[in-house]
Order: structure tokens, then C-alpha cells, then sequence
């Protein structure tokens, strides 16, 4: 569609101008003429390097604001993120004081958590807490090197006799 508007324009021009058209003689209506052509672009851009001037100022100040409002977003979040962790940590400790266990050895990450954790513990160390028999020890009374025993302790007794 754009094609043919552009090629409408341009069958336009070439009608008005084809009956005034008088055909370039010389170098210098040629370089006239494009000097003309030249001149008529120019003046369609002239004021872009201001333009692009302002877009870039623009695009800088925008990029500042974004970048403050950024900044305060992240310090927001890690303003929460502390303050959530010490709200969890606070809770731990308060349900490990109340409850006698490690703070260390409860799980979870709300008051309910802790409890239910701390319950388990003491579960937990009340079935551990009764004694139990230690488990007999295979090489207990057994010998650990070359001790007297059989030829060894006749042969002894006999060196003990002679003296």
C-alpha cells in the first residue's frame, strides 16, 4: 500500500513535469540541479543532530530516574528480607528458650514450626533418655600382643624357678 502511494506521488511529479521538462545541456545546470536536490535534503534533516542531542539528554535523565527508583526497590526488598529474617530468627530462639532445646536443632520458618519441632526433639530425647545396657565387647579380656600363656608360660615359670 505504502508502494503505491510512493509510486503515485512519483507518477505525479514525472506528469507536471514532463511537460516542462527541458533536457540538461551543460555540467553545470547538472551540477546545479543536484546541488538544488542536495540542498532540499539537507534542509529535511537539518535540525536532527539537536534533536538527536535532546533524545540522547532525554534518554540519560530517564535512565538516571530509573536507576534511583530502582535503587530504592532494592533497598526496599533487602530492608524485608532482613527484617523477615530476624522475625524467623527472634521466634527460634523464643520457642527454643521456652522449650530447653538448641535454637540450632529446630526446623521450620514460623512459631507453629518451631513448636511442632521442638515437641519432636523432646519426643525424641525422652525415648533416649532411658538407660540402656552397654552392648558386651567381643575382644574384652582378650590378649593384645605376645603375652604368657602355654609354652610360653611353662618356659617363664622355669627361668623364674632357676634364679
Amino acid at each position: 500500500m505504502a508502494d503505491e502511494i510512493g509510486s503515485d506521488s512519483a507518477a505525479a511529479e514525472n506528469e507536471g513535469t514532463a511537460a516542462s521538462f527541458t533536457p540538461i545541456e551543460s555540467q553545470e545546470a547538472l551540477d546545479r540541479i543536484i546541488g538544488e536536490r542536495v540542498a532540499r535534503e539537507r534542509n529535511k534533516y537539518a535540525d536532527y543532530d539537536t534533536l538527536r542531542d535532546k533524545a540522547a539528554r532525554y534518554d540519560a535523565a530517564e535512565a538516571a530516574n530509573l536507576s534511583e527508583v530502582e535503587k530504592a526497590v532494592k533497598r526496599a526488598e533487602v530492608a524485608e528480607a532482613r527484617a523477615r529474617d530476624l522475625e524467623v530468627s527472634t521466634a527460634r530462639a523464643q520457642v527454643a528458650a521456652a522449650r530447653g532445646v538448641p535454637a540450632g536443632l529446630l526446623s521450620g520458618g514460623t512459631v507453629e514450626e518451631f513448636e511442632a519441632s521442638a515437641e519432636a526433639l523432646l519426643k525424641f530425647r525422652g525415648e533416649q533418655a532411658t538407660p540402656r545396657a552397654p552392648r558386651p565387647d567381643p575382644r574384652q579380656g582378650a590378649s593384645t600382643g605376645p603375652g604368657i600363656s602355654g609354652a610360653n608360660l611353662t618356659d617363664w615359670l622355669r627361668g623364674e624357678l632357676i634364679k
